[in-house]
């Protein structure tokens, strides 16, 4: 997701080089828009605060949640090692 999130920052970069600037408000919308249905919670948190949203804003949220998520499936596969290992251990 972060790859996807700084390609669109590239082309806002672009597009500004080019003098064609956009809102830094509505690309962080577009971004919130472009997230996949896995973060529908966060993308309705981001979309209903009463707060401005900004690019950086939106990118900080993002790795939260995929840093969160990784830590989870992390922590998933250790139980799952464990209840495997105790599982070996009890047929021996």
């Amino acid at each position: 997701m972060h790859n996807q999130l700084n390609a669109m920052w590239q082309k806002v970069c672009i597009l500004k080089s080019l003098g064609q600037p956009l809102n830094d408000s509505l690309v962080a919308i577009a971004m919130v828009i472009s997230l996949p249905p896995s973060y529908a919670t966060l993308r309705t948190i981001l979309m209903s605060l009463n707060d401005k949203l900004s690019i950086d804003s939106i990118i900080s949220q993002v790795l939260v949640k995929e840093k969160s998520q990784q830590l989870a499936s992390g922590g998933q596969s250790a139980l799952v090692a464990r209840t495997l290992q105790k599982e070996r251990a009890q047929r021996r």
